[in-house]
């Protein structure tokens, strides 16, 4: 099963519990199509502070090292807080990048940012 890193916002203008229902959707959608859905901000989150900067930099860097384990990383909105870093990393692996609309619909190649 292709393993998909779920690159979304999480704290994002104030938006924690509507960030986290999408990357929820977005999770589903990846199971939808047959992937394993890797959503670090989901479950981290569940015992890591965002709050406590030691502990959002663990989970940052933990999240990061869960990208060499993917097949691709899925962007889903506008890059924000430690996206730009997973993205980066997702690069710098060659890892294949797919962007979608907050909205979870897929952006076409010749329009995507973070190619």
């Amino acid at each position: 099963m292709k393993k998909v890193y779920i690159c979304s916002a999480y704290s994002s203008q104030g938006k924690i519990e509507e960030n986290v229902q999408r990357a929820k959707n977005y999770s589903r959608m990846a199971i939808e199509k047959m992937c394993l859905p890797i959503t670090p901000h989901i479950y981290f989150t569940q015992f890591m502070s965002d709050d406590v900067p030691i502990e959002r930099q663990i989970a940052l860097n933990i999240g990061l090292e869960l990208i060499d384990e993917c097949d691709e990383l899925w962007i889903f909105g506008t890059a924000a807080g430690g996206m730009d870093d997973e993205i980066d990393k997702a690069k710098e692996l060659h890892i294949p990048i797919r962007e979608f609309t907050v909205h979870g619909t897929e952006i076409p190649r010749e329009q995507r940012r973070y190619i």
